[in-house]
C-alpha cells in the first residue's frame, strides 16, 4: 500500500503506510528502498541518504537507492565523479553499481544519463558484451528504446557471476575491505565518509526489541 501511495504522489499517506511496515521488519529491503524514494520527493536528503544506505545494506545493487544518490550527486553539484567507489553500505562491484544507475535512469526514460552510466559500466568491463549490446540499441534507437528490452539485455548475465570480472583498480580488492553491516544485529562502529567523520550512535541488539514501539523519528535516528 505505501508503494500505490508513493506512485499516486500521495506521499505522507505513503511515508506512513512504509513506516509501520519496517517498524514491523526492518530487514524488508524494498520498503527501505520506497521510504528514501519518499524522501528524495520530499527533498528531505540527509533522512533519503541514510534510507539509501540502510537498503543497500540489505540489496547490495539496489536500482532505486543508486539512482537516489546519483541524482543527489547532482543535486549537490559534486565534482567527485567516483563517489561510488568509496561507499561503505555495499560491497557491489564498480560494474554492477554503474549498471544499477543506468537501469535506474533507463525506467525514467533518462536515456542519455542510462548511456552515460553504461559507459562507466564498460570502462570497468571493457568486454562485456550485455553492455555493449544495450549501448547500440540506445545508439540506435534513442529516446524511443523500450527500456524493458534493454533491461533484459542487460541482465542476461549478471556481471557478479562473470569470470572475466576483477575488482576495479580503483576500488579494494574485496578481501581488504570492510565485511557487510548487518542491520540491529551488531553493533555499528562510527564510520568516516571522505574528509567527514560519520560519528553514529551505537546500535545494540537490545534495541530491536523495542523498535515496534518508536515514533517515526527514532525510526530514522536508529537507521542512520
Amino acid at each position: 500500500l505505501g508503494q500505490l501511495m508513493y506512485k499516486l504522489s500521495r506521499l505522507q499517506e505513503a511515508e506512513a503506510h512504509l513506516s509501520q511496515v519496517i517498524e514491523q521488519d526492518r530487514s524488508n529491503a524494498t520498503a527501505l528502498s520506497f521510504m528514501a524514494l519518499v524522501r528524495h520527493k520530499q527533498n528531505r536528503y540527509d533522512s533519503c541518504r541514510r534510507y539509501c544506505e540502510a537498503t543497500l545494506r540489505l540489496d547490495q545493487v539496489n536500482v532505486d537507492a543508486f539512482w537516489i544518490l546519483a541524482e543527489m550527486q547532482k543535486i549537490e553539484a559534486s565534482a567527485d565523479e567516483k563517489w561510488f567507489l568509496h561507499m561503505r553500505s555495499t560491497d557491489a562491484p564498480a560494474a554492477d553499481i554503474c549498471q544499477a544507475i543506468a537501469k535506474g535512469y533507463l525506467t525514467r526514460k533518462e536515456v542519455n544519463e542510462c548511456a552515460k552510466w553504461l559507459q562507466k559500466a564498460q570502462h570497468y568491463l571493457p568486454h562485456d558484451s550485455p553492455v555493449q549490446d544495450a549501448l547500440r540499441v540506445l545508439a540506435k534507437q534513442g529516446s524511443a528504446v523500450d527500456s524493458r528490452y534493454v533491461i533484459d539485455i542487460l541482465d542476461q548475465k549478471t556481471l557478479a557471476s562473470r569470470g572475466t570480472q576483477g575488482d576495479s583498480p580503483d576500488r579494494p580488492a574485496k578481501h581488504d575491505r570492510q565485511p557487510r553491516r548487518q542491520i540491529a544485529v551488531e553493533e555499528r562502529q562510527p564510520e568516516s565518509y571522505g574528509d567527514h567523520a560519520d560519528s553514529r550512535a551505537t546500535l545494540k541488539p537490545v534495541e530491536v526489541c523495542r523498535m515496534a514501539d518508536d515514533s517515526a523519528e527514532d525510526l530514522e535516528r536508529l537507521l542512520s
